[in-house]
This record gives C-alpha cells, structure tokens and sequence, in this order.
C-alpha cells in the first residue's frame, strides 16, 4: 500500500503547485484584454485630441472670418472718407482760388474807382 500512496501524495503535491503557479501568474487572455484596453484607450485619447484640435481650428476659422469682414468694412470706410476727403481738398482749392481772383477783382476795381484812397491806410 505504500507504493500507491506515494504517487498519490505526489500526484496530489503537484496539482497543487501546479495550480498555485497557474493562479499567481497572469494568464495570456488576461493579458491580451489588458493590451485591447490599452489599445482601446490610446484610440479614444487620439480620438479626443483631434475632436479638440477641430473644435480650436473652427473656433480660429470663425474668428478669423469676422476679423476679415470687420478689416473690410474698416478699409472700405477708409478708402471712402478718403475719397470724401480728397473732394473737399479739390472744393477748398478752387474756393481759394475763385476767392483770390475775386478779392484781386475787387481790389482793381477799387482803385480804379477810387483812385486817390489807400485800402492798406483803412484796414
């Protein structure tokens, strides 16, 4: 009888180990699920980045749109009191020279009707 308990112990003594190693080391299914999860998160981190990344880049477009349309309506408003400004230069210009031939018409009549006063004295 002692033979068959022998094995029997032995057989018994290294099922244990066996399954006390089994249960102390991960098993490849766990393993390859970890990796997934890893996988699956390194997905969902790039996923959210981009999603990020197009939410600034509309953000910039948009802005950007409404800088350029204000930019447009200021040079445009510019360019027109320019073109106002330019006008008033020209109406100036001829109102001064119409008002020196006139003062000059006025003066040469003056003397030539009044011949003996000095319009210098009198101012």
């Amino acid at each position: 009888m002692r033979r068959i308990r022998i094995p029997q112990c032995c057989l018994i003594g290294l099922s244990l180990v066996a399954l006390a190693g089994c249960a102390s080391q991960p098993s490849t299914s766990a393993d390859l699920m970890r990796g997934h999860a890893s996988d699956e998160q390194s997905q969902v981190d790039r996923k959210n980045q981009i999603a990020e990344d197009w939410d600034k880049a509309q953000e910039l477009v948009e802005s950007g749109n409404q800088k350029v349309e204000a930019g447009l309506k200021q040079v445009k408003s510019a360019e027109e009191g320019r073109v106002k400004g330019e006008r008033k230069i020209e109406r100036g210009n001829r109102e001064i020279t119409e008002g020196q031939m006139l003062l000059e018409d006025a003066m040469q009549r003056f003397r030539a009707a009044f011949p003996d006063l000095d319009i210098a004295a009198e101012q």
